[in-house]
């Protein structure tokens, strides 16, 4: 078949990068600077007949390039720069028909046998059997991989191919959930979502791979795709363990969890990312990540898995990173839109102005003394923080003894926020202060821990029996003063303080005189208490009982002690159909000599 030309919309940003920055710490951890492509931008058409011009073009594409698959509608093409809106661009769920596809796989576990630094084009070759259908193999490919690959753990890597026919993203996505559940359907299905592929910039150190991109030829220029029947892929969906069945719920989408062995089982990635969303959105009150994470755990423990290695999807980085990116999407999602009744549509110029005066009236109102209470809901990338920054620095320069606080929703935020307020600083002014959590790992600006490896757990206890760590712990502990956490609560001075936003819930706040918060917040003042129901209407018998006599710090070791025999005995029992477990029954559920002592 003759490959038929099409034109491949790109977007060129006014300023911002629109690839990552990739910065080494002196620590030798990494740190990646988001995209920054802001709303504006100039576009072009290229066109592209095959996968050889394609892989060209996207080879070629600058720092501030990204395609995008909706093409320009006719009526805006006199304007050199658009929003990315599908006013301007394409049509709704994923109506453009195109010839082209980027297949973005996020954060798959890798293949031990395969080396990255030396066999990229090898390890892009087996993504593409692990994860893609058969109409994908041995069908030339254009291989890219993202700004983390190498650097962290996971494979992140971007697939394009040439297909036989022009097919719109809508029916695309559908053949993918279908078939290809662990691709994102992010960029197939929304016409003007960003195919950020521009190579990452290393700034201080050198990219680890050799190779992050190539051209892979294969026996076939193209893939051939069946007919796409949308109703018949949701059907295959269901009896053929692809996609995850839509389901609400959190603890409905970990029974999806697996790789087969049942009606409706999906693989990984999917369900256990929409798990997490669904906890995030029904949660009352702070968000017990600790709670989300053992049960996403046990869910993949006994899970299906046909010998399939899933030690990615049961660490840390990989849990915490999927609840930030669920409560940022929460966070997002809870934000309206649309435009109230009765207010005039102005002008990007025009709203930018508008805000820009709106933060002015409220920094003038606090010079003259007043208390005022402001809101602002606007779109991302209209300029708020930018504009609120820079009128804390001028404030802060004509009245340096007063104390702001800044509160956040998540630590990541902390060092972008500084960094982007130092921009406004003049040499001798003093740079915004960042106080952290207790159990950040982060070190304090004199390099000391936030809380010392032997106090942690204590502190820990203490937050999960709702007691309060600086009344309680802090005053027996042997490095009052010296931790990073204690010694940013003394910090009483004036200037900017960026701080997570559940410390405007404590005594501290009282001390700013000014306070900005950024993004959500009150769901942090709302305090929660879990009990385990079935301790409550099945208790144990002939258990030892609780009694605090040895202090509050040692009584809560012991309840801990406690709970962890008391839920291994639980397993003991059930293992022995609910009798006197044997001693090998026991054993099996953890319970030795030491732990029998210390319950």
């Amino acid at each position: 078949m003759a490959a038929m030309t099409e034109q491949l919309t790109i977007l060129t940003t006014g300023g911002g990068a629109a690839t990552k920055i990739v910065t080494r710490r002196e620590d030798g951890s990494y740190h990646f600077t988001p995209y920054s492509a802001g709303y504006l931008f100039r576009w072009r058409e290229t066109p592209v007949a095959g996968i050889d011009d394609l892989a060209r073009v996207i080879a070629g594409l600058g720092s501030h390039d990204f395609p995008i698959r909706g093409s320009i509608h006719d009526d805006v093409r006199d304007q050199d720069k658009l929003r990315k809106k599908l006013v301007n661009f394409g049509g709704h769920d994923g109506a453009t028909p195109c010839q082209w596809a980027m297949f973005d796989l996020d954060k798959v576990p890798e293949n031990p046998a395969l080396d990255l630094y030396e066999e990229p084009e090898d390890v892009a070759e087996w993504l593409i059997s692990e994860y893609l259908p058969k109409p994908f193999h041995d069908v030339s490919c254009y291989w890219q991989f993202s700004s983390s690959a190498g650097l962290i753990p996971g494979l992140s890597a971007h697939l394009f191919f040439w297909l036989d026919r022009q097919i719109c993203g809508g029916d695309l996505k559908h053949y993918l959930a279908a078939h290809a559940p662990y691709v994102d359907p992010a960029p197939i299905g929304n016409d003007v979502q960003p195919h950020y592929v521009a190579p990452p910039i290393f700034e201080n150190c050198p990219d680890p791979l050799p190779r992050r991109a190539g051209l892979m030829q294969r026996e076939h220029d193209f893939a051939t795709l069946p007919q796409i029947d949308r109703r018949e892929l949701r059907q295959y969906a269901i009896e053929h363990s692809g996609a995850p069945i839509p389901t609400p719920g959190f603890r409905e989408n970990l029974k999806l969890i697996g790789n087969g062995g049942g009606h409706g089982q999906s693989k990984f990635h999917v369900p256990i990312r929409t798990a997490i969303m669904w906890a995030v959105r029904d949660a009352r009150g702070p968000l017990d990540d600790r709670q989300i994470k053992a049960e996403v755990r046990d869910a993949i423990h006994y899970a299906p898995k046909d010998g399939r290695d899933v030690s990615l999807y049961l660490s840390d980085k990989y849990l915490d990173d999927s609840i930030t990116g669920a409560v940022r999407k929460r966070q997002s999602e809870l934000i309206k839109r649309d435009r109230p009744g009765g207010v005039e549509r102005v002008t990007l110029e025009t709203g930018e102005a508008q805000l820009g005066e709106a933060v002015e009236d409220f920094m003038s109102a606090v010079r003259a003394g007043d208390t005022p209470v402001h809101a602002i809901a606007a779109e991302a990338g209209l300029g708020k923080t930018e504009d609120v920054l820079k009128q804390i620095s001028r404030l802060l320069r004509d009245e340096p003894l007063l104390r702001v606080h800044y509160y956040i929703d998540t630590h990541r935020l902390g060092e972008e926020i500084a960094d982007r307020y130092a921009k406004f600083l003049e040499t001798s002014e003093a740079p915004a202060r960042i106080h952290r959590g207790r159990d950040r790992d982060e070190l304090s600006p004199d390099g000391q821990p936030m809380c010392f490896d032997d106090m942690r757990d204590k502190a820990r206890a203490f937050d999960e029996a709702n007691v309060s760590v600086s009344q309680h712990l802090c005053p027996h502990c042997p490095h009052l003063g010296k931790c990073g956490w204690s010694r940013q609560k003394q910090d009483k001075g004036p200037g900017l303080v960026i701080k997570p936003a559940n410390y405007a819930f404590e005594d501290s706040a009282q001390r700013a005189d000014l306070q900005i918060f950024d993004e959500s917040f009150w769901q942090t003042g709302i305090v929660t208490q879990k009990a385990n129901l079935g301790e409550l209407v099945q208790p144990l018998p002939n258990l030892p009982t609780y009694r605090q006599s040895k202090g509050l710090a040692a009584a809560i070791d012991d309840r801990r002690d406690l709970g962890r025999a008391r839920a291994a005995l639980q397993s003991a029992r059930h293992a022995a159909d609910n009798s006197v477990p044997s001693l090998a029954q026991l054993r099996d559920a953890g319970i030795d000599a030491e732990m029998a002592r210390r319950a």
